[in-house]
């Protein structure tokens, strides 16, 4: 489950600095095929800040988080539960995940890719959340 826990990050990771990437050096959306009007319920004008949320936060952290659940590094100034603080990361990044889609959703025209990440998202956490999963990432 491990494994699983890290591919479903990685995943999401690559689209996301892929994306936010895109989105950084082309505040227009015209390279991603975003046409400006899907800003227009956003606080938004242009690409920029969604992209950079979008590679740090969905693409960057978890990048960290996955070293971690590989190479179980102590960084004890990350952990605030008895847990593993890898482990406790990667229950805020799958909630970050589906947050992200649901904010995502309301403000702007349907995707079936929203679909597709928010389910990574919640698959995360579930896969997170189970028991042998847990007690693995158990101090």
């Amino acid at each position: 489950m491990k494994w699983l826990m890290i591919i479903l990050m990685g995943l999401v990771s690559v689209f996301a600095i892929l994306a936010g990437f895109s989105m950084i050096i082309d505040t227009t959306g015209v390279g991603l095929q975003f046409p400006s009007s899907m800003l227009d319920n956003t606080p938004f004008t242009n690409y920029l800040i969604p992209g950079i949320i979008l590679f740090l936060l969905l693409g960057i952290y978890p990048l960290f988080i996955i070293y971690s659940l590989i190479k179980r590094v102590k960084w004890s100034f990350l952990n605030i539960y008895k847990e593993y603080w890898g482990w406790t990361h990667t229950i805020y990044f799958s909630i970050t995940v589906i947050v992200w889609i649901l904010i995502q959703s309301a403000m702007v025209q349907y995707s079936y890719l929203q679909t597709v990440v928010g389910m990574i998202g919640v698959v995360l956490l579930v896969v997170a959340m189970l028991p042998t999963v847990r007690r693995r990432y158990s101090k």
